[in-house]
């Protein structure tokens, strides 16, 4: 497995093997997602600038996460999800 989410001790948490990032790489280049094929030659290492990339702030302090998650929210919405409905200011 890849990657999975899951809730753990009440924490959202997202769980990437770092010997996975071999598939993820390749996905990404077979989808059409990367620049070219990639070969990874050290996972350890490629794994903390992933990390710096994944926490680095633009200028209005979001992240990649804030922006996964902001779609994640409308998709799930959007599916009907349960327990979250629109807040009683909401103008439409």
């Amino acid at each position: 497995m890849s990657g999975r989410a899951e809730i753990l001790d009440g924490v959202i948490t997202i769980r990437i093997p770092v010997e996975n990032l071999t598939p993820i790489i390749e996905g990404a280049w077979a989808t059409g997602n990367l620049m070219g094929r990639l070969r990874l030659t050290n996972s350890s290492e490629f794994a903390l600038d992933l990390l710096r990339e994944l926490n680095r702030e633009s200028e209005d302090g979001s992240t990649p996460i804030h922006r996964l998650f902001d779609k994640c929210i409308y998709e799930a919405v959007d599916q009907g999800a349960q327990g979250i409905e629109f807040h009683p200011t909401q103008n439409f």
